[in-house]
């Protein structure tokens, strides 16, 4: 196969390598993909097959007319608000025109930047850790493009042909990945961040659109039911403190107060703006928080903020938030990646909203006929006399102990689903149950509001910290009580509420699995400015703690004079000086690293060949101004000259020569004993020239000496 050929393949391959990501971003469909896919393989049949002819630039010229109409189209129609898209297509359309059209050799390195460019948008748009595959392959097939384009222009030059000459690449390839990973690790660590990509695809990368929450502005009666069925994550915890006593796990997502017959509507919302205060945190009830909780948020599609029912502050990195008259915090606009934020917590597991928010409004007579006459007839009965709190009680007993929780009737239609539930079904999810609360209370004067979000996390050991998945999603009742405020009740089953799955290899696969996904999140996709710096701290913490405690006191023999005392005190709160050395067991780990450095690098030191032998002959041979060496004198004719004017090397420096010529111009290469071999011949060789050098000049220096005497 040509040196043509090998190109054409490599650059193939590449291009259709590319583009792989692209459709699972959900940024180029897979029709695109596949079109762009055959006209490649097309290529490379072309090319393995020898048909290399080019496409004619008329031909060239005449297709991008075509494709304009197309483009235009793309533009108006198809792009769906994503300029990438139309770019891409664009782009993959001219990657392929110029693949068929290659014709020069810069024409390769076009077509190798244009396939640079899908590249770069493929990993723009690419939030799965699985991405580190494709880069990695991408990485080590360019630099085997590269490392094969320069050989070939190196062979050709000289003449030989790909069939007999080898190439050996494996170890440039392991070491030139190796080498680029080791430094783009600190380079991401250390360049200035972003504060949002470039580049934001619609999809996770993943194969799909991630599946989100649906805690929206209206709900039925099984959204919370269908939600339960799916093992995706909602959002990750870790505690940094101790959690509060009593603390279960509940989240506020969303608050509905209007029951519209089949479903539930949030209302009419009064938000108030929140400040960052004194101590950098916004506020969103009062207190003193007494422990800490860090969470990453899968995005959601709202733009509201999931906080534990103890919340009192929440330190984020916004400049300003709203808090609504349901007690949920919203940002300003909607993140389509993971947030990241902390949460204080207060002492008790009870919940928390500032008293800042206006009071709800009175329940008039529709309100507390809101479920109908027959619920609010069983309300009466169930509730029966006494204060607020005592009714409350008394309904949640009620539903908890009459009814059962079943997701036997998810997707059932009814006109009035909490009536069918309380007097006919007797059986249904966590939503039946906290609406048939809501209805009964408000029926017997307490103003109550559904809830919805999440309850109880699955612990990760691998890192000591929780995963709240869509299968915690779950719905409860909160009650404003007199001199209690907002209360929250649970009215479901035991058997209805969320919990983790069992222990076992497919769950410890799934923990693993979300460790690795977490970590991703946590130290690529959300890596920012604060990270850096707090890399920055630790290592300045880490050199001033090594420092410090390498610093010996001198050993002094005692002195009892006042001055000594103060001499003493003031060396005691000097810095060490200059001369300070680190002890053994400091130097230990940079002494390994040293130590492995140069075993590596002595076991994979270039081996010894004829050519650096040779090299290292003419350049000891260039310094006798009687051989008159230039770059052009081939090497017999260099055996030559040393048999004219250095006879003494001759044997050796011949040898040399005769070595080198077997392994640059006979194509094999030397054995081992051949190179030993080398090794002393060229010793020798310069040995000699450097005795003759020597003699001469003892010859020219006593032939002076005679010359002066007998003068």
């Amino acid at each position: 196969m040509s040196f043509d050929r090998r190109k054409r393949v490599l650059l193939g391959v590449l291009a259709l390598l590319a583009p792989i990501p692209l459709p699972f971003n959900e940024i180029v469909g897979w029709p695109s993909i596949l079109v762009f896919s055959l006209a490649v393989a097309l290529f490379l049949r072309r090319s393995l097959t020898g048909q290399s002819r080019p496409l004619p630039s008329w031909a060239m010229n005449l297709l991008a007319l075509v494709y304009v109409p197309f483009l235009l189209l793309d533009f108006s129609l198809f792009w769906q608000g994503r300029v990438l898209r139309p770019l891409l297509h664009l782009a993959l359309f001219t990657l392929a025109v110029k693949l068929f059209g290659l014709k020069r050799e810069k024409d390769k390195w076009h077509v190798f930047l244009l396939t640079f460019f899908v590249f770069l948008a493929a990993m723009g748009t690419s939030v799965h850790p699985t991405v580190v595959l494709y880069m990695l392959s991408f990485l080590v097939l360019s630099l085997l493009l590269m490392a094969r384009f320069a050989a070939f222009h190196v062979l050709s030059s000289q003449g030989l042909s790909v069939g007999r000459t080898e190439i050996p690449l494996s170890r440039f390839l392991v070491i030139g990945t190796i080498l680029t990973l080791v430094l783009a690790v600190p380079l991401f660590a250390l360049l200035p961040r972003l504060g949002r990509p470039y580049l934001v695809g619609p999809g996770g990368g993943a194969g799909g659109t991630m599946q989100r929450p649906q805690f929206l502005e209206q709900i039925g009666m099984d959204v919370i039911g269908r939600t339960r069925s799916s093992r995706a994550v909602a959002m990750r915890l870790e505690y940094e403190t101790p959690s509060p006593s009593g603390h279960e796990m509940r989240f506020r997502a969303a608050v509905y107060n209007e029951f519209r017959g089949d479903g539930w509507a949030r209302g009419k919302v009064r938000t108030q703006r929140l400040a960052r205060q004194r101590d950098g945190f916004f506020h969103v009830a009062e207190g003193q928080a007494r422990s800490w909780l860090e969470i990453w948020l899968e995005p959601v599609a709202s733009v509201g903020l999931v906080l534990p029912v103890e919340a009192l502050t929440v330190d984020i990195a916004t400049p300003t938030m709203h808090l609504d008259d349901g007690g949920l915090t919203h940002l300003q606009i909607r993140r389509p990646d993971t947030v990241r934020y902390r949460v204080g917590l207060s002492p008790s597991a009870e919940l928390q909203l500032s008293s800042g928010l206006p009071p709800p409004l009175p329940l008039d007579e529709a309100g507390r006929m809101n479920g109908g006459e027959r619920i609010a007839a069983l309300a009466a009965a169930v509730a029966g006399t006494g204060e607020p709190v005592e009714k409350a009680g008394r309904i949640q007993g009620f539903l908890m102990r009459e009814y059962s929780y079943s997701l036997d009737l998810m997707g059932i239609r009814s006109d009035s689903p909490v009536e069918d539930f309380l007097f006919d079904w007797r059986r249904g999810h966590c939503e039946y149950f906290a609406s048939s609360m809501v209805l009964m209370l408000r029926a017997v004067g307490v103003p109550a509001r559904l809830v919805t979000g999440y309850l109880g996390g699955e612990y990760n050991p691998f890192e000591d910290y929780y995963v709240v998945r869509q299968s915690n999603a779950h719905a409860w009742v909160e009650a404003l009580l007199p001199d209690r405020g907002w209360t929250t009740f649970d009215p479901t089953p035991p058997s209805g509420l969320p919990v983790s799955a069992k222990l076992g290899w497919s769950l410890l696969a799934s923990q693993a699995y979300d460790y690795l996904l977490f970590r991703w999140d946590r130290y690529v996709l959300t890596f920012g400015f604060y990270d850096q710096l707090g890399i920055a701290r630790r290592l300045a913490v880490f050199w001033s703690r090594l420092w410090e405690g390498g610093a010996r006191e001198k050993e002094q023999a005692p002195r009892h004079d006042v001055v000594a005392a103060e001499e003493n005190s003031k060396s005691s709160r000097q810095r060490p000086d200059s001369s300070w050395r680190p002890d053994a067991v400091q130097l230990l780990p940079l002494a390994l690293v040293v130590v492995l450095g140069a075993w590596w690098t002595w076991r994979h030191r270039p081996a010894f060949t004829g050519t650096r032998a040779y090299r290292q002959l003419r350049t000891r041979l260039a310094k006798d101004p009687r051989l008159a060496l230039t770059s052009s004198v081939p090497p017999l004719e260099l055996a030559a000259r040393i048999a004219r004017q250095r006879p003494v090397a001759l044997a050796y420096a011949d040898r040399v020569i005769e070595l080198y010529l077997q392994e640059s111009f006979g194509g094999r290469e030397l054995s081992d004993e051949e190179r030993r071999e080398l090794k002393q011949v060229l010793r020798e060789a310069l040995r000699s020239l450097s005795r003759r050098e020597a003699d001469r000049q003892s010859v020219s220096t006593q032939g002076q000496v005679r010359d002066h005497s007998g003068q």
